[in-house]
Parts: structure tokens; C-alpha cells; sequence
């Protein structure tokens, strides 16, 4: 599925690393005004995706479906883009994912989000899927946080993410 989508470079590099690089290289490679208008491919993401890519880098803010949460979480990853990366686990599509999705996204390799609020992610999609399914909150997220990556946490962290689990059982 191709789609022409139109942005500015300016605005791409600037707030893109990834996109700056690449911009850079075209303009070091002397090329005339009109070979700088010809489109780029971007063969590795779906079109819906890189327009939610598109609004976060213009906006500062993000749209998100279930459907799209997560290929947009590993673009922002590899465009080098944090605040987008952030954002995303405080939306309310991921706050939806179903428990694979959840479980798919912390398995994964590009995953860079600290530990702390990635937990804090992890206990508000719990929450909110333990309401939907009317299931115990431990029960609902014992896969996701099999997951979770408990030994990257300082003394303190734990002693919080201790006091916090009293109230909720998030953890076994």
C-alpha cells in the first residue's frame, strides 16, 4: 500500500534525528533544487502509521488506534523519536491493547522506555483492562508483567513499586 504524503523537510529534520541525517546527506551530495523535490520511499511502515508519525513530529501530540499503537511505538523507536515513544504508553489505545499487544510490546528488542514508567503504563492498562474484563487486576496482568524487567530497578524504585503494589496486587 504506497501513499503520497506530503511534509516538510525543514520541520522533519528538526525534530527528527533520523530524518536529519538523511536530509543532510542529500544536501552534501550537491544535488540541484529539483532533485531535492523528488519524493522518499519509506518501505518500512504502513501509511496510517507514518501519519501518526507525521502528526506527533508537527502537533507534539499523537492520535492512536489499537490497530496502529504498536507499529507506531516501534517507528518512534526507530526514528529516535523519545517523546513520541512516551507518549504513547500514556494514550488511551494503549491503554486498550489487548493482553498479547502488551505482552508483544514489552518482549520486544526496541523497547527503550525506562522501567518505572513503563510499570506505571503496565498498571494503568491492568486497571483499565481488569474493569473491562471484570477480572482481578494480578490476573489480568500476570503475562504483562512476567515481562517486566524488575532487576533494572534501584532499592528505592522497589521500595515504591512495593508500597504501590499493596494497594493493587499488580505483582505477585
Amino acid at each position: 500500500e504506497r501513499q503520497v504524503i506530503h511534509a516538510h523537510r525543514c520541520i522533519l529534520a528538526c525534530r527528527c534525528p533520523v530524518f536529519q541525517r538523511m536530509f543532510s546527506h542529500q544536501l552534501q551530495a550537491e544535488r540541484s533544487p529539483q532533485e531535492l523535490q523528488v519524493p522518499f520511499v519509506l518501505a518500512d511502515t504502513t501509511p496510517s502509521v507514518f501519519l501518526a508519525v507525521i502528526e506527533f513530529i508537527y502537533t507534539n501530540s499523537v492520535t492512536l488506534t489499537c490497530d496502529i499503537a504498536l507499529e507506531v511505538l516501534t517507528s518512534a523507536v526507530e526514528y529516535g523519536l523519545d517523546e513520541l515513544r512516551k507518549e504513547i504508553v500514556r494514550t488511551q489505545s494503549f491503554r486498550e491493547l489487548s493482553d498479547l499487544g502488551i505482552v508483544s510490546i514489552l518482549q520486544s528488542d526496541r523497547l527503550t522506555l525506562d522501567e518505572v514508567p513503563l510499570i506505571r503504563a503496565v498498571r494503568e492498562w491492568a486497571h483499565v483492562s481488569s474493569v473491562v474484563l471484570d477480572m482481578p487486576v494480578a490476573e489480568v496482568a500476570q503475562d504483562a508483567v512476567r515481562e517486566l524487567r524488575l532487576f533494572l530497578l534501584s532499592p528505592e524504585e522497589l521500595t515504591t513499586l512495593e508500597r504501590e503494589n499493596a494497594k493493587d496486587e499488580l505483582i505477585p
